[in-house]
C-alpha cells in the first residue's frame, strides 16, 4: 500500500534530476543552486544595478532599467523541482503531489490539478505540448520503491491521466525531448538510498514514442546512472553524465560521459569529466556544455570545465566565484549563464565568471527562460513554500 513520497536522503538532488531532462525540465526538469538554502534577501543600490548590467551586457549606465528580480504576483507555490517551458509560452511547475501554470503576462499561478501517485519524478513536454512525469520513488509498506508508473497531464482534460508504464522501475531517471518528439529517459535508481545493495543504479535506458503511447528500449550506457544529469546539444544528441558511481562505497562520482545519438538509438562513450553528485550541466547555444560544481563527499566544489562536441575534449575554465553544489545554471536570452543564491554569470564568449545580480527573494537552483527574455524561478525542494521569482533583463 502506497503512503506517500519518499522525502529523505537525497531531494536536494532530484530537484537537479528534475530539471536536467527538460531542462530539463534541464528535464526534463531538473532546479538548485548553492545547496544550502535560500538566498539572502537582496543588495540594493549600485550593487544591483552594477550586477545586473554584467549578467545581461548592458555596461555600467547604458540601462535606463538595470536587471533586476522581481515577485510574482500573490500566489504562495509550494517546493518541488520540476518546471517546464511550454509551447505557448506558460511554465508548468511540478511538485510532489500537484501541479501549477504560470503565466506570463499576468505574472499569476493557476491550479492545474494533483498527481495521481505523488512522487518526485523526472518530467519532460512531449510533442503535442501535454507533460510526461515518469518514474519516482514512493515509500510502500515502509519501505522507499521506485516505480514504473507515468502520469501525462492533458490540458484538454485539465487533470493527469494515467500514461504508459516504464520497462523498468525508475527513481532518478533524467528525462530528455527528443528534437524528433520521443522522450529519452535514462538510470535511475532500482533501490532506496541506504540499501545494502550497491548496485543502485541501472546502464539501461528507454524511448517514448512521439504520440506517448509505449516505451521501447533504447540501449546501454557503458555505465549504470543515477542522480545524475542529461541535456539536448544543439547537435541533437544527448550528452548523459555526471551522479553517483554505485561501485564506491560512500557515495564516490562518476566520471563516464555517454552521448545518445536519437538517428541510431545506442550510446557511446566519449571524454571522461569529474564530476561530483549534484553536478551543474547545461547546454550551451553553441553547442558545448558547461559543467560547473557537484558534491565530493560533503564539501562544494568550485570546479568549471567546458565541453566541445568537435574533439569531444574538456577544458577547464574555473574556478567559479563560489563553491556550489546542486548546481543548475540557466541560459539567458544572451547566450550566458546565470547561477543564483551566491549569484555569478558565466559568458561563454570569455570562459569567464564574473557577479550576478543578486536576488531579492527565494531564487534558488535552475530557473525556466521565457519567450521575452525573463527567467521564473520557483521554490526548490530544499525550500518552503512561497512566492516565485522573476529575473527581468536590463531595458534600455
Amino acid at each position: 500500500m502506497r503512503r506517500g513520497i519518499w522525502g529523505q536522503g537525497l531531494l536536494g538532488v532530484v530537484a537537479v534530476v528534475l530539471l536536467a531532462g527538460g531542462c530539463s525540465v534541464d528535464e526534463a526538469g531538473l532546479r538548485n543552486d548553492g545547496g544550502g538554502g535560500a538566498a539572502g534577501d537582496g543588495a540594493g543600490g549600485g550593487h544591483a544595478g552594477a550586477a545586473g548590467a554584467s549578467a545581461t551586457g548592458g555596461g555600467a549606465g547604458a540601462a535606463s532599467v538595470p536587471a533586476h528580480f522581481a515577485l510574482t504576483r500573490g500566489n504562495v507555490i509550494p517546493p518541488g523541482g520540476a518546471s517546464a517551458l511550454l509551447p505557448d509560452g506558460r511554465v508548468f511547475v511540478l511538485n510532489g503531489t500537484s501541479a501549477q501554470i504560470f503565466d506570463p503576462a499576468t505574472e499569476t499561478f493557476t491550479f492545474a490539478g494533483n498527481l495521481i501517485t505523488p512522487r518526485y519524478a523526472a518530467a519532460a513536454v512531449l510533442a503535442d505540448g501535454r507533460v510526461l512525469v515518469a518514474g519516482g520513488t514512493v515509500v510502500i509498506d515502509n519501505h522507499a520503491q521506485a516505480i514504473t508508473d507515468t502520469e501525462i497531464y492533458d490540458f484538454a482534460q485539465g487533470a493527469f491521466v494515467p500514461g504508459p508504464s516504464l520497462i523498468e522501475p525508475r527513481g532518478y531517471p533524467t528525462a530528455t525531448t527528443l528534437r524528433d518528439g520521443r522522450v529519452l529517459i535514462v538510470g535511475g535508481g532500482l533501490a532506496p538510498v541506504g540499501s545494502t545493495d550497491r548496485n543502485l543504479f541501472p546502464n539501461t535506458a528507454e524511448v517514448l514514442d512521439a504520440a506517448g503511447t509505449a516505451f521501447t528500449r533504447a540501449g546501454n550506457t557503458s555505465v549504470s546512472y543515477g542522480i545524475h544529469s542529461a541535456v539536448l546539444l544543439a547537435d541533437g544528441r544527448v550528452m548523459v553524465a555526471g551522479g553517483n558511481d554505485p561501485r564506491s562505497v560512500g557515495g564516490g562520482q562518476r566520471g563516464e560521459v555517454n552521448l545518445f545519438d536519437p538517428t541510431t538509438n545506442t550510446f557511446r562513450e566519449t571524454s571522461r569529466i569529474t564530476f561530483g553528485s549534484g553536478t551543474g550541466l547545461v547546454a550551451l547555444p553553441d553547442g558545448r556544455a558547461l559543467v560547473t560544481g557537484g558534491y565530493y563527499g560533503a564539501e562544494w566544489t568550485n570546479g568549471a570545465i567546458v565541453w566541445e562536441p568537435v574533439n569531444e575534449t574538456s577544458t577547464s575554465v574555473g574556478p567559479m566565484l563560489n563553491p556550489r553544489g546542486a548546481s543548475g545554471g540557466t541560459v539567458l536570452a544572451d547566450g550566458r549563464v546565470m547561477f543564483v543564491s551566491t549569484p555569478e554569470v558565466f559568458d561563454p564568449a570569455t570562459n569567464t565568471f564574473s557577479p550576478g545580480p543578486e536576488p531579492t527573494s527565494g531564487a534558488y537552483g535552475a530557473g525556466v527562460l521565457l519567450h521575452d527574455g525573463r527567467v521564473l524561478f520557483t521554490p526548490s525542494i530544499l525550500q518552503e513554500a512561497g512566492p516565485a521569482t522573476l529575473f527581468v533583463p536590463a531595458t534600455p
